[in-house]
This record gives C-alpha cells, sequence and structure tokens, in this order.
C-alpha cells in the first residue's frame, strides 16, 4: 500500500479522527450539516434516539424542531414543563 502524503494525509486523517466520533454522526460532521440527537420515546424500557438534520447554517431550525418536538413529547407524556 503507498504512503499518503500532503493534503492527503490531511485530509485522511480528518475523515479517520471523525469517522472515529460516532458512526452515526460522521457524516454530519464531515458535510457541515447542524445535527443533534434527542431522547424520542423508550422502547422495551430502553431510550430511542432521534437524529435532526438541517441545512448548512441552519442551527435555528434544527434546534426548533428539538424544542417543538420535546414539547409535543412532554404533553403526550402529561409531563408539565416550565418555560
Amino acid at each position: 500500500m503507498a504512503a499518503v502524503t500532503g493534503a492527503e494525509a490531511g485530509t485522511s486523517d480528518y475523515l479517520r479522527k471523525v469517522s472515529y466520533i460516532g458512526l452515526n454522526t460522521a457524516p454530519f460532521n464531515v458535510t457541515g450539516h447542524p445535527a443533534l440527537s434527542i431522547n424520542a420515546g423508550f422502547s422495551d424500557g430502553l431510550p430511542v434516539g432521534m437524529m435532526i438534520v438541517g441545512r448548512k447554517f441552519d442551527e435555528a431550525t434544527v434546534l426548533n424542531v428539538a424544542y417543538a418536538y420535546e414539547k409535543i413529547r412532554h404533553a403526550e407524556d402529561n409531563i408539565c414543563l416550565t418555560e
């Protein structure tokens, strides 16, 4: 296998490090899309996560969607949240 040098080494190293963080988030880390994961509920007593991904530079929409989902979910669970 040939050695990777220069800019290729930087890109290769970056992708390796980003992929190590987590397989679910790696594509968004590389592309720069804002993303977050929230608790979407439970299945058999275990938490289930939901990843919300937005357009580049649109973090506000991702946060607003997460906030709206949590309000709906907590309303269905009869949990009162204070603002």
